[in-house]
Parts: structure tokens; C-alpha cells; sequence
């Protein structure tokens, strides 16, 4: 399980997930840009849903205590940038029944490169 640590607070998700977000995260800090990350919490600490604000001034970490590289989607990568530039901001979801069987030749190409 990785954690994103949000200024004062953390949050659990699971790995491969966590990845995906931090790539799309760095690339819109990068540019400076601001933007909503919202996903729906775990019954297993309660209901509802959680949306922060992420941008440059608000101190952020991720820690993953392994890389999920070898489950790398593209498509959500893809889906994360778009959903970050429109006034919703990015959706974070659960982890896609898609696997490495399922996966077009050229994705499994760049995943075992």
C-alpha cells in the first residue's frame, strides 16, 4: 500500500495506482499548474468523498515501498492529464481489470523495455 502525504495528512492507495498518479502529478507541478485529485474513500474508514487541491505551494510526498512500473497503463496515464486540465480535475479510480495478457503487442512491448 503507498501513501500520498498531503500537507498535514496522509492517505493509503494501493501501489500501482499511487504510481500513475505521481507521474501525472510531477508532469502538472512541473508546469506549475493547479488542480482538484478526487477519488471515493474505502467503506473501511468511512464514506464520502475526498477532494484536495494540488499546486506547487502545498507540500506533497509519495511513498511506495515498491515501484509499480511493470503495471504501467498508458490509458490512465492519458485520462489523468485530460481529466487534470478540465474544471473537475483528476478522478482517481481503482485498479483496471486490464492486465499484460489483455494489453495490445506495443504496450507490452514498452512495458518490458
Amino acid at each position: 500500500m503507498g501513501i500520498l502525504h498531503y500537507a498535514t495528512q496522509a492517505f493509503d492507495f494501493n501501489d500501482v495506482v499511487l504510481a500513475h498518479l505521481r507521474f501525472v502529478v510531477v508532469q502538472k507541478i512541473r508546469k506549475r499548474e493547479s488542480f482538484y485529485v478526487n477519488w471515493t474513500r474505502d467503506p473501511g474508514v468511512g464514506s464520502g468523498r475526498v477532494s484536495i487541491w494540488v499546486s506547487p505551494e502545498i507540500p506533497l510526498a509519495f511513498y511506495m515501498p515498491e515501484l509499480a512500473e511493470k503495471d504501467w497503463h498508458p490509458e490512465w496515464v492519458a485520462q489523468m492529464m485530460e481529466e487534470g486540465n478540465s474544471v473537475h480535475g483528476i478522478t482517481v479510480r481503482g485498479i483496471s481489470t486490464k492486465d499484460a495478457r489483455e494489453r495490445s503487442p506495443r504496450e507490452r512491448s514498452l512495458l518490458s523495455a
